[in-house]
């Protein structure tokens, strides 16, 4: 395994945990090589990962490459492919944090069948909600969130919670 397919699953498992160092030094490694990938299914999973990163940042110097992974997926999403639509709008929800946006996310992630992403859309949405106060959905929207983690297989997650 090279640096590169390390820092990429690192970098997802930072923005699991929510682990902004993590993150920053996972972006920052991962700009050191080429933005698009011959492997696709690989550099799908960066592209997710790069951009939900980058909006989940303060740094606006990272919200560049979240720009140019909202790109990409929009493209692939145009293209047919069925495993961009979730991406692009967890990505786009990230980018402009709205309830609308974030319930376009989790419903594109719940029709593709990709609960790990629905589970992290759903948690950055209760943090969203908590964040403007929104108690009562938000504390729905984490324990949805729970259960999708819990049926995803991510255990170490749930003792985070």
């Amino acid at each position: 395994m090279t640096l590169r397919d390390a820092s990429i699953f690192r970098l997802q498992l930072a923005f699991i945990f929510n682990n902004t160092k993590c993150m920053a030094e996972m972006l920052e490694t991962l700009s050191g090589y080429p933005f698009e990938d011959q492997v696709i299914s690989r550099f799908h999973i960066r592209a997710c990962f790069q951009g939900l990163a980058a909006f989940a940042l303060p740094e606006k110097k990272y919200h560049v490459i979240g720009n140019k992974c909202l790109k990409y997926s929009r493209r692939m999403k145009k293209l047919g492919s069925t495993n961009a639509p979730p991406a692009y709008f967890f990505i786009a929800a990230m980018k402009k944090p709205t309830k609308k946006a974030f319930t376009a996310a989790i419903d594109s992630c719940r029709e593709a069948n990709m609960p790990h992403l629905e589970a992290m859309a759903r948690e950055r949405y209760a943090m969203f909600l908590l964040a403007r106060n929104e108690t009562e959905l938000g504390h729905s929207s984490i324990t949805s969130a729970y259960w999708l983690y819990f049926d995803w297989g991510a255990h170490g997650k749930l003792v985070v919670f």
